[in-house]
Parts: structure tokens; C-alpha cells; sequence
């Protein structure tokens, strides 16, 4: 709307962040014990990202 152009404008979202919201949401509803023995080599008190 700054730049004067009003068509063919579209609001996305940023697919990174909601492919992390989604897996969030996935890990809350189901046991965590699948995951800590599945990921049992990752180091989670470094950052990942």
C-alpha cells in the first residue's frame, strides 16, 4: 500500500515457521517417551536452530 500498489497483493505466511508450530503441536498431543528414545543422540541443551 506504501508503494501505491493495491493489486495482486497477497499476506503469506512463513512456511518454516509453521511447519515448527505444527510439529509443536503434533509433540504436545502424543508421548514424549517415543521421542526421547528416537532422539536419544541429539544434545537438546545445545541450540538447534
Amino acid at each position: 500500500m506504501k508503494e501505491n500498489i493495491l493489486n495482486n497483493v497477497y499476506v503469506v505466511g512463513n512456511t518454516v515457521i509453521d511447519a515448527l508450530f505444527s510439529g509443536i503441536k503434533q509433540i504436545s498431543y502424543t508421548d514424549n517417551s517415543i521421542f526421547t528414545e528416537k532422539y536419544s543422540s541429539i544434545d537438546f541443551s545445545k541450540k538447534l536452530f
